[in-house]
């Protein structure tokens, strides 16, 4: 049914005229007003500019005279400081942030002047123009929550739906109340800052204002069948904060290597965008577009499965007890992988570096088995059992293996380029990717399998298990992270078995250690065709699960 624009404003005019009625409010735009305001004309404090410039530097210690003489105290703010010191030798030891360029010569006496270097690709951060549409997004939750679930407990929702307006008409008009108002705060914050002076005008603005009706869409997606406004504001507090962190995360880091690529991300290219991150038009148009047909996409969903009465209730386990098993489960795995790094500067280097990692990631596979034993004898649903499986199984878990293990190096890409984490990272790899004897990683990999498909899945649904694999298993690697697990839930749930997962993670390693990796755009491109394949057979068992479900109903 074609979208009728008289009746889609409608629909947002009695949105926006319900919510913000009486005194009540007059709250929203007060606290979207003072979050955005304060960000838009407030200037940054001193120090950080300073910081970023590097110009101010404390002396401390005994500061040979030369030094001290081309580098004075002065006023102003601390962004670096330097202690110095004589070690028992009598060589002179200078501990701190990185010692500039022109002190160097000073501390090198009548020696040879030994000149520091340091090569790698520059980190762009977001700018503050980020805040705009971060602000006006996050603030938009209450009226996510209300605009569904307040009009399902009210009773209001079966009069929309039986009156002469579609599905989708009500949902674009929802989102036309709520993601207009969000936009248009963020344009007037961004706007505010240019006239005072704090940014510059340029293309972030068009990213700017598609972030909060993608938020809107996303919060309706995941709220569509909430059956009041405790259960839709709980759903969209516990995982919207994710999404945007996680596509976030994601846009970044790989615009880092490719910023096209990195705009082309979901919401997370219209973010990171949004803070002047990238130059040029093309990143800031591609990721508008992005998110715009991302945008589409969710509303179509939403209308389609927006019934009067859910038939599948919202899974409402407490958040906190998904953050306390997720805390629990980073300590178990990364704390004796990580242990070793953090005792060596106590100075026990000798001791620690004798110790193998695999010996860590066995002892962190044993904690994480305990907690997965824990939760499953606390709950009377759980049941790990071992399914039979199809040809159509097989074949996925094939594709499957084979696009992880050719597309390893693309994966296995660090955000973090700092050399201080380089044993951090070579540690932390080994979570997702194990090596050592074969009985090791088989049982690192099922453990692994079971907790996060199996477990975490069924007690809190795909997308926090998601979240919790990248938290736990790839916080250095979050791309890796993000598409295996994506993957592997897809097999998870065309399967309702870990079997697929466990074996294909193990075909890839295989792979990945005995086939050279494929190139940046054929592993990009062998990502992008199996992401679809999978995503395109998900929507197909839910429609014919729907299809078989529909009889059974009417017969009942």
């Amino acid at each position: 049914m074609s979208v009728r624009p008289r009746r889609v404003l409608a629909i947002a005019a009695r949105d926006l005229k319900n919510e913000l009625k009486g005194r009540r409010g007059l709250l929203f735009p007060a606290v979207l007003a003072g979050m955005l305001v304060p960000s838009a004309t407030i200037q940054p404090p001193p120090m950080f500019t300073n910081l970023s410039s590097g110009t101010a530097i404390e002396l401390t210690g005994k500061v040979p005279a030369r030094v001290r003489a081309e580098f004075p105290l002065n006023d102003l703010p601390k962004a670096r400081r330097l202690d110095f010191y004589r070690a028992p030798d009598g060589a002179l030891v200078v501990r701190g942030g990185v010692i500039p360029n022109e002190m160097r010569p000073l501390l090198d006496d009548a020696g040879p002047t030994i000149r520091l270097e340091r090569h790698g690709r520059p980190v762009r951060l977001p700018g503050r123009s980020l805040l705009f549409a971060l602000l006006s997004a996050s603030t938009l939750t209450g009226a996510i929550a209300s605009s569904i679930g307040g009009e399902r407990t009210a009773g209001t929702l079966t009069t929309l739906l039986t009156a002469a307006v579609s599905k989708t008409e009500i949902v674009v008009g929802k989102c036309l109340a709520w993601g207009g108002m969000g936009a248009l705060a963020s344009l007037l914050a961004a706007v505010v800052a240019i006239l005072v002076g704090n940014v510059e005008a340029g293309w972030w603005l068009l990213p700017t204002v598609s972030v909060a009706p993608c938020t809107i869409a996303i919060g309706f997606w995941l709220m569509r069948r909430a059956t009041d406004v405790v259960g839709g504001t709980t759903v969209v507090i516990r995982l919207l904060p994710a999404a945007l962190g996680v596509f976030g995360l994601m846009a970044w880091g790989l615009g880092h290597w490719y910023p096209l690529l990195g705009a082309a991300v979901p919401l997370g290219g219209a973010l990171v965008a949004a803070g002047a991150t990238w130059s040029g038009p093309l990143p800031c148009l591609i990721a508008t577009g992005s998110t715009g047909l991302f945008t589409y996409l969710l509303i179509i969903r939403t209308a389609q499965t927006l019934e009067d009465k859910p038939t599948e209730p919202i899974n409402d386990k407490n958040p906190v007890d998904w953050l306390v098993t997720t805390l629990l489960a980073t300590a178990a795995v990364s704390g004796p992988l990580l242990g070793p790094l953090l005792w060596a500067p106590a100075g026990n280097s000798a001791v620690t570096a004798a110790l193998p990692p695999s010996r860590g990631l066995i002892t962190g596979a044993a904690g994480l088995l305990m907690i997965l034993l824990i939760r499953v004898t606390r709950s009377r649903t759980q049941e790990i059992r071992v399914r039979r499986l199809d040809g159509t199984a097989w074949l996925l878990m094939g594709i499957v293996s084979l696009t992880l293990g050719l597309s390893s190096g693309v994966l296995d890409v660090s955000l973090f380029d700092d050399v201080r984490l380089e044993g951090a990272r070579e540690r932390m790899r080994l979570l997702h990717s194990p090596s050592g004897p074969l009985w090791a990683i088989a049982t690192v990999v099922l453990t692994q399998e079971l907790f996060f498909r199996r477990v975490l899945r069924r007690d809190f649904g795909a997308p926090m298990s998601i979240v919790a694999h990248v938290l736990v298993l790839a916080p250095l690697h979050p791309l890796h992270g993000l598409v295996t697990s994506w993957m592997l839930v897809k097999l998870a749930q065309r399967t309702d078995s870990v079997i697929p997962g466990f074996l294909a993670r193990l075909g890839a390693l295989v792979i990945a250690a005995h086939v050279p990796s494929v190139d940046n755009a054929a592993a990009f491109g062998l990502l992008l065709l199996t992401v679809g394949l999978l995503w395109w057979i998900d929507r197909r068992r839910t429609r014919l699960e729907n299809n078989v479900s529909s009889p059974r109903a009417e017969a009942g």
